[in-house]
């Protein structure tokens, strides 16, 4: 049984209100309130939605019974019928602009009454399923321009068993069928004979109807067999009361996006091929195997030397067993200048365009479909040509082809220089590293007998009183500048052994505690000159298996350069055996300190803890001492904060050399 019609009534007139109240519920209505003035009316209805309004066309107050349906009319989508005892004209021809429902004239009976608010109760409701209708076929229509004017999408609709029962103009462009050769043919149409074969239309559509989806990539057929690579989604469509009605399709055209992709990772693959090899040929080589499956049959590079004479050639095939035959029919292939940027030739011609260098037309048994040569160059220098060929049918090489293409010989003619420009700079290195050799020790042979000269005459100064202490002193200076330039010299011979693994130990049982302290012992009169307090805590020997002169080298570029640096504050020189097995230096001072990047560089050669004021020295020494630590199996550290000092602590294993042969220290 269905719920009772609800009613509002509009009545100014309280005892026919009332009454009109009893006969509605006696004649099976539900009254959900009433109101007896336009704007009591317009609250109540509002609050109550009824299905229908008994409205009073005459009613005191501002807004008559008129005024009120007008405003109902606005809010809310409600029949109204007239309650009236007479109108006359003007008033009646108002009533009509508020499109009411009908009239129900007073004093009226039961049958009337019924037969006005049921009347106008289906005329409201087919009115609202007329206008639903035609917004339905007006949203059908609209939609099916709006998939008809889709061209970048292939949208259609199969029935429940998969065949084509709608077709848009992205259909008929992607796939190449016009409507009246796909409509009515299975889906399976436009998937490759091996997706068939496996049954993937079916497994397709049996996913969609299961899972309410079913979404996924592959290649499929269109109608002049070619292939191309799509993504597609399949939705079932169902009626209200859930039966599978069919389903819908969106294909979406990627074959242009995966080719992008795909010849991205090829340039990707041939500047990692080209790049992870200083051997510039086996980067070439590796470059062409990629090339010639991925963009053409077959590869040639050919190499030339300054002159512009063919120097080598680097060949790869899609089919490995026909690399040697290209290799080696391009083996006398010799490029008749720069030519054009690009030269694209088709088919076997007998002659190349004018100024074109020299291509696959000049290597026997090779049918070439297309060609292109690029010259490898780079800022001017002409290193070779790359070419790429295609074999058969395979058609011309398309504009993205030949981009990628040029981009290749760009970047092998970028290899090609970087090569040259490493060949070079080693070549410059081990140049310099001889000539710090060759000097260091040109220079340290008259250093020698010159310091000892000095020493014989400070001493014969020293005997004969007479002389007077100003020669003296200047014989003083003399040794000290001396001395200070034969330990840059010594420097200098230490990183040139270094550079060239040349840097020998000459390990033996050595007291780490004792070395140091002997150098400080030694550097305490320069402690003193700078007005700097130098305090060492080495409570006990700390015995190690370590070059000795080694350490003292170690201690000694440590000391000077906190009493370098140190700024006449106070430096501390500590030795522990900070673990089993592990002995510590530490050097601290309270001195400019360091910032971070300085602390990134310090251990480099000839860098500086101070770039903005020189103290002497070529900034070597810092570089030397970790060399020195790492080959006896330790570590340097430094801590340091700007106007705050700085700590460098060394670590080595007591025991690093023990396998190495013991002998006395030179």
């Amino acid at each position: 049984m269905s719920a009772p019609r609800r009613v509002f009534i509009v009545e100014d007139q309280r005892l026919i209100a009332a009454d009109l109240a009893s006969t509605l519920r006696r004649l099976g209505y539900e009254v959900v309130g009433s109101a007896a003035s336009g704007e009591e009316a317009v609250e109540g209805a509002v609050r109550t939605r009824p299905e229908l309004v008994l409205m009073d066309i005459r009613l005191e107050g501002p807004m008559d019974g008129i005024e009120a349906a007008g405003e109902l009319r606005r809010r809310l989508d409600v029949p109204i019928v007239y309650l009236t005892a007479y109108a006359d004209e003007e008033t009646i021809l108002r009533a009509k602009l508020t499109g009411p429902f009908g009239y129900v004239v007073k004093p009226f009976n039961e049958r009337e009454l019924r037969a006005g608010i049921e009347v106008a109760l289906y005329r409201h409701e087919t009115e609202r399923l007329l206008a639903e209708e035609r917004a339905q076929r007006a949203a059908a229509e609209e939609f099916r321009l709006l998939v008809q004017s889709v061209q970048d999408h292939a949208i259609i609709r199969l029935d429940a068993d998969g065949r084509v029962a709608s077709w848009n103009a992205g259909a008929e462009r992607i796939t190449g069928y016009p409507a009246d050769e796909a409509l009515g043919r299975h889906v399976e149409l436009f998937y490759t004979p091996e997706d068939v074969a496996a049954g993937r239309p079916r497994t397709n559509l049996e996913r969609a109807a299961r899972e309410g989806r079913a979404e996924g990539e592959g290649w499929r057929v269109r109608r002049d067999g070619a292939r191309f690579w799509a993504n597609a989604t399949l939705t079932p469509l169902r009626d209200p009361d859930g039966r599978l009605r069919g389903f819908a399709k969106v294909t979406r055209d990627l074959t242009e996006r995966r080719r992008g992709e795909a010849h991205r990772a090829l340039l990707d693959q041939v500047t990692v091929a080209l790049a992870s090899s200083l051997d510039a040929d086996e980067g070439l080589r590796r470059a062409a195997r990629l090339l010639a499956p991925g963009l053409g049959d077959w590869c040639v590079v050919h190499l030339t030397d300054d002159e512009g004479r063919l120097a080598r050639t680097i060949a790869a095939h899609a089919d490995a067993a026909r690399a040697a035959e290209v290799e080696a029919a391009g083996g006398g292939w010799e490029p008749a200048g720069p030519g054009p940027a690009r030269a694209l030739v088709t088919g076997r011609p007998e002659r190349q365009p004018a100024g074109a260098p020299e291509g696959p037309a000049a290597l026997p048994g090779l049918p070439a479909a297309a060609f292109v040569s690029l010259p490898v160059a780079l800022r001017g220098r002409a290193y070779g040509a790359l070419t790429l060929a295609r074999e058969g049918a395979a058609g011309p090489f398309d504009d993205e082809e030949l981009a990628l293409a040029e981009e290749v010989a760009r970047r092998a003619g970028l290899a090609l220089d970087n090569a040259r420009l490493y060949r070079e700079a080693q070549e410059a290195i081990r140049a310099r590293d001889e000539f710090l050799q060759v000097a260091s020790h040109e220079l340290k042979t008259p250093l020698t007998p010159l310091l000892l000269q000095l020493d014989s005459l400070a001493l014969a100064l020293r005997k004969a009183n007479g002389l007077g202490e100003r020669l003296s002193s200047k014989v003083d200076v003399a040794t000290r500048q001396t001395v200070r330039l034969n330990r840059l010299v010594d420097s200098l011979l230490d990183v040139s052994r270094i550079t060239g693994g040349r840097l020998e130990l000459l390990p033996e049982e050595v007291d780490l505690a004792a070395v140091v302290r002997d150098v400080v012992q030694r550097f305490q009169p320069e402690a003193r000159r700078v007005g700097c307090d130098l305090v060492v805590r080495a409570p006990a020997p700390v015995v190690g298996w370590w070059d000795r002169l080694r350490l003292e080298q170690v201690a000694c570029n440590l000391l000077s350069n906190a009493l370098k640096y140190g700024a006449g504050g106070p430096v501390e020189v500590e030795v522990v055996e900070a673990a089993a097995g592990v002995a510590r230096l530490a050097v601290a001072d309270r001195g400019i300190g360091i910032d971070e990047e300085g602390q990134r560089r310090i251990f480099s050669r000839f860098e500086r803890a101070a770039s903005v004021r020189h103290y002497g020295g070529l900034g070597l020494g810092l570089f030397i001492t970790r060399r020195i630590v790492e080959e006896h199996g330790g570590t340097i550290t430094v801590r340091s904060r700007p106007g705050e000092g700085a700590t460098f602590t060394v670590e080595l294993p007591v025991r690093a050399l023990e396998g190495a042969c013991p002998g006395p220290a030179p």
